[in-house]
């Protein structure tokens, strides 16, 4: 039996203006501490109006349960494509690893 390739869940913010920086900041980092407690392995990226969340996950089955989770179904209602906030995940195979 072969073992389940990773996935990698990506859930992205691109803020329109950085005076939402902060709340968004704290979103992302709850949600990267579920992730955490999951047994994801996130990583937090920032720039000025960009916050990147990607969790690596053992299988696609996980990434997807993830991506369709309440947790992560709240923050991409909240931010949606309003005059603050737009956001996105999808996830993603990585062949050859």
């Amino acid at each position: 039996m072969r073992p389940q390739e990773p996935f990698l869940a990506l859930v992205a913010v691109h803020l329109t203006s950085m005076w939402a920086l902060p709340i968004y900041f704290l979103r992302v980092r709850q949600l990267e501490r579920r992730a955490r407690a999951q047994g994801g392995r996130p990583h937090r990226w920032i720039s000025r109006r960009s916050l990147l969340l990607t969790t690596w996950w053992g299988g696609e089955e996980e990434a997807r349960a993830w991506l369709a989770s309440p947790e992560v179904q709240a923050i991409l209602a909240r931010s949606g494509r309003g005059p603050v906030a737009g956001a996105w995940a999808h996830a993603y195979r990585l062949w050859g690893l």
